[in-house]
């Protein structure tokens, strides 16, 4: 495949910056220094207008851009849920539909979200932030066939637990103060199951980066493949949206009778 130009937010660690040095080695043009890596600075809590306008001088700059990855977001425990929604859902749809009017305009393009396998099973604590990524899985289902009829390609990447900074409290964590009360042993259990998890995450973001352009270009493992509208990456991740999937037609089988009995008498 030729040489992409791709639009990465959230690149000062985790998936991000291991994406951006993927792509780099690969050839293809990154507008976040490295070689084939350009910088191009979005905040993502900036206004409709200011994303657009970013955008739109990211596309004259560089003649173009084929991909958008939507990569940015942290995890927030406590009460500030508008917090944490305004960068992991509104910024990330703000920055696509900023991208859209380039990518329907000559009817190519591709989207990529980076959800986790958290936004299909979510995980105790950190509600907030399981939200968001189940908010993303919603917003991809609806925008997969918007955006289909101008085609363009959409995926959604639920990786499960990949050793990076994620869980570094310098970096991605923000811990809104709350009175604990009865939930102190919520808090206590949350951070036993991060303090335990921190550096011994299964996932090798390498190589889960590695998979990803692998998919997004069809090279690689992926040769020959049509992009997945949802990919699960990482065994862990693997496993827990499988138990999902039979849990849920489980419960389909089992309760059908209750389910279709809504249905108006013939």
């Amino acid at each position: 495949m030729p040489q992409l130009t791709r639009l990465v937010t959230g690149t000062s660690s985790g998936f991000g910056e291991a994406l951006v040095s993927a792509l780099g080695a690969r050839g293809d043009r990154v507008h976040l220094k490295q070689e084939n890596v350009e910088i191009l600075h979005i905040d993502l809590d900036s206004s409709q207008a200011e994303i657009d306008e970013a955008v739109s001088k990211a596309q004259a700059a560089f003649g173009g851009i084929e991909v958008l990855v939507n990569n940015a977001g942290y995890l927030l425990g406590g009460p500030k849920w508008a917090e944490v929604y305004r960068t992991n859902v509104v910024g990330t749809v703000n920055v696509t539909r900023a991208i859209m009017p380039h990518f329907t305009e000559k009817k190519v393009g591709t989207v990529v979200f980076m959800g986790s396998y958290v936004g299909v099973v979510s995980d105790l604590g950190a509600t907030p932030y399981n939200a968001t990524k189940f908010a993303l899985e919603g917003v991809l289902d609806g925008f997969h066939k918007e955006a289909a009829i101008f085609g363009v390609k959409t995926i959604i990447i639920e990786p499960g637990w990949s050793r990076t900074k994620f869980f570094d409290p310098a970096t991605n964590i923000k811990v809104a103060i709350t009175p604990v009360g009865a939930y102190a042993p919520v808090n206590e259990q949350m951070g036993q199951i991060i303090q335990a998890i921190n550096g011994n995450q299964p996932g090798d973001p390498k190589k889960t980066v590695e998979r990803i352009t692998d998919v997004v270009k069809s090279e690689g493992l992926a040769t020959g493949t049509e992009l997945p509208k949802r990919l699960p990456l990482g065994a862990d991740a693997l496993a827990k949206v499988r138990k999902k999937c039979e849990e849920t037609l489980k419960i389909c089988d089992e309760w059908e009778s209750v389910i279709t009995s809504t249905t108006f008498d013939t």
